[in-house]
């Protein structure tokens, strides 16, 4: 984008000159050559500012503020811990259910988070119904009152 509108400026630049040259050899203008001049240095002057008006000179100070108000960290920040979070209670409840000797399909946890509080709002353990009270028992310290439970297949 910057090369295409130096491109831009410097065609109009280079017309406008060949302009004013045209003018001045057209005729024998010698008592209005100065006048001449004077009126095509004010065109070309005008024509470029216009021009470098519409140039945004910022234009990679402008991306990286948009980039920086497109991109939350706040939100990045968040989501990283919750996964983060959630990848490492289930490896907790993998290991604990290894250790009591039960097999499993798989472990999900999905974490909820309120008010900058992490809890875990559902967890789904993928096993054999009559290790339900075993497993319940390895995961009963890492649930509140409103997770819910979904042991089974």
């Amino acid at each position: 984008m910057i090369m295409e509108k130096t491109a831009y400026i410097t065609g109009i630049l280079c017309i406008a000159v060949f302009i004013m040259g045209l003018f001045y050899q057209l005729g024998g203008f010698e008592k209005t050559e100065r006048i001449i001049r004077f009126v095509t240095a004010v065109c070309i002057v005008s024509m470029l500012f216009n021009s470098i008006r519409d140039f945004e000179l910022t234009p990679f100070i402008q991306g990286i503020q948009n980039e920086t108000e497109q991109y939350n960290f706040e939100d990045s920040f968040y989501s990283s811990v919750i996964s983060e979070t959630q990848a490492e209670l289930e490896d907790i409840i993998k290991k604990r259910l290894s250790e009591k000797n039960i097999s499993y399909n798989s472990v999900e946890v999905h974490i909820l988070e309120q008010n900058g509080n992490l809890t875990a709002g559902e967890i789904i353990v993928s096993c054999d119904k009559k290790y339900a009270d075993t497993v319940y028992g390895c995961i009963s310290d890492i649930a509140t009152e409103n997770t819910k439970i979904n042991i089974g297949d």
